[in-house]
């Protein structure tokens, strides 16, 4: 005979993902990774992509990393089979228009100092909402920074012979 319980934990359906890039100077690439969890931190998908940055000559560097961040993330958003709740990038990581001003997307997208506080986002989140309440979740059981650490030993594993 079974024994009646109720599942209280709702997280398990909210989810996050989290942008990571990797770039490997010496061998002119770029790396990007989509890592998407739920609330509890549980991996639900992880989309990768590479691509080969152009020649820097003529490039500003600014530029020639934007432009090789906006090829990964529209890779990235085609590739990944789920559409998460948020994304949060690190501030200091992703080149700062790419979000507000080549890439329009139908959910916030948080951008992450490397404290741990969400220093801007792209739409706003009422603490209230689904999308609020995740992002409280998140930052409550230390899942702000942790998890671009697990999206770049993803990439590192995926792509390990490119990086040697």
């Amino acid at each position: 005979m079974p024994i009646p319980f109720d599942d209280t934990d709702n997280d398990s359906s909210d989810a996050a993902g989290y942008l990571k890039f990797l770039h490997h100077a010496a061998k002119n690439i770029w790396l990007g990774a989509l890592f998407v969890m739920n609330a509890r931190g549980e991996p639900i998908e992880f989309t990768h992509a590479r691509v080969r940055s152009p020649k820097a000559m003529l490039w500003r560097t600014d530029d020639l990393r934007a432009r090789c961040q906006l090829s990964l993330c529209t890779s990235l958003f085609d590739l990944c089979p789920i559409t998460p709740d948020i994304i949060l990038c690190l501030a200091d990581e992703v080149a700062s228009d790419i979000f507000t001003q080549r890439l329009r997307l139908e959910i916030p997208i948080g951008f992450v100092t490397r404290d741990g506080h969400a220093a801007e986002w792209t739409m706003d989140i009422s603490p209230d909402s689904t999308r609020g309440r995740l992002f409280k979740c998140l930052s409550e059981r230390g899942l702000l920074l942790e998890p671009f650490e697990r999206a770049e030993t993803g990439l590192r594993e995926v792509y390990s012979e490119l990086l040697k």
